[in-house]
């Protein structure tokens, strides 16, 4: 019986591992999200202007604020820059090395 249980829990382990999920954030430049002033819409023109001098793409968290660096949906992301989305992706790792994978994004 413990064996099965165990072969369940592994299984929906790795069932849940690499599933896209939603959440709601800003997208904004990574200089500024770090800074702190990332996530608002007042600051969507700053963010803007600094991702288009080479300024990477994060994502910031509408809850905890953390911050994910968009490795992959950036031609998605990049016109929804300072603004405050709905996306669906993976989100990866922690601190300075979260990245986010999006899928897709609404408004």
């Amino acid at each position: 019986m413990r064996m099965i249980i165990t072969a369940f829990a592994l299984v929906m382990t790795s069932a849940a591992i690499g599933q896209a999920e939603e959440y709601i954030g800003y997208l904004a430049d990574q200089k500024c999200a770090k800074a702190g002033n990332g996530a608002s819409e007042g600051h969507a023109r700053c963010s803007q202007n600094c991702v288009k001098n080479g300024e990477s793409i994060v994502f910031v968290e509408d809850v905890e604020k953390n911050i994910y660096k968009v490795v992959a949906g950036l031609e998605l992301a990049a016109s929804h820059v300072g603004q405050k989305v709905l996306i669906e992706g993976e989100l990866e790792g922690e601190g300075d090395g979260a990245v986010v994978k999006i899928s897709s994004i609404k408004m």
